[in-house]
């Protein structure tokens, strides 16, 4: 379950910025700090976007794709 989990949280910040997401992860590759390239390119904290995406998963209407298992 908590793979699944982990898995729905990327996807979700995936889907809310491609280009930026996968910047980050270029970064990251490139050894530059995490907590600092995330403030950078999804211009949020981690905990910022993971209360958005807690907020988002509770709603009752939201049918995103970041929430399928795949």
């Amino acid at each position: 379950m908590y793979h699944k989990q982990n898995k729905m949280f990327v996807n979700y910040i995936n889907s809310l910025n491609p280009e930026a997401f996968k910047k980050l992860v270029l970064a990251v590759q490139r050894g530059e700090a995490f907590s600092e390239s995330f403030l950078t390119y999804i211009e949020m904290s981690p905990e910022e976007i993971w209360t958005r995406f807690k907020s988002e998963l509770l709603s009752t209407g939201n049918k995103g794709s970041y929430f399928e298992y795949k």
